[in-house]
């Protein structure tokens, strides 16, 4: 999501014939990575802000995201109707998977102000699906001991495809069932 190349077009470009009021800051490709990462993950606008400025600092680079009223105010100006995913599509393939994320608690400050080690630590799963184009159409988050195929349902409810493209943590006989009475042919790589 963070490319090494993101900080060339991140500012706006000082342009010489000035208009009235103040000066764009951010580049209107600034103002749509923010959008598409508020969409992706259905944040308000100053949780946006924070936590794409905290993906800057971890991944050190030297930009800051625009504050949440700007990008409220250009979000209007901007077409960002496209990035909203169309339900009526129908793909020739998607991508099912899932991912394991570590959820900090306050444990990490006991540990470094008293040196103890907790043992509880927790985890969650991120099963997404994705189009041939690339986005991100259905997601949802369970916890680490809930069976991958326990989402397949739910992330298939509002999909039209023609085959879905599945690891072997959605393999089972009842899945294949499921996917073929929507019309899909299942694959497992």
């Amino acid at each position: 999501m963070i490319a090494c190349d993101l900080s060339k077009n991140w500012y706006a470009e000082s342009s010489y014939d000035k208009r009235r009021g103040r000066q764009l800051i951010y580049s209107d490709q600034a103002i749509l990575v923010c959008q598409q990462i508020r969409y992706l993950f259905n944040f308000k606008l100053k949780q946006c802000q924070g936590f794409i400025n905290w993906l800057f600092e971890i991944s050190r680079l030297l930009i800051t995201c625009p504050d949440y009223t700007t990008l409220s105010r250009r979000s209007k100006s901007l077409n960002t109707e496209s990035l909203l995913c169309n339900e009526n599509k129908e793909f020739d393939h998607v991508s099912i998977d899932s991912t394991g994320i570590q959820v900090y608690t306050g444990n990490e400050w006991l540990e470094n102000k008293h040196g103890k080690r907790y043992s509880r630590m927790i985890w969650k799963k991120l099963h997404i699906l994705v189009g041939d184009n690339g986005k991100i159409i259905a997601n949802s988050t369970t916890d680490h001991n809930k069976d991958d195929r326990s989402q397949v349902k739910l992330l298939l409810k509002n999909d039209k495809a023609k085959e879905i493209l599945a690891d072997s943590g959605y393999d089972g006989e009842n899945i294949y069932q499921d996917i073929r009475a929507k019309g899909m042919k299942p694959t497992n790589y």
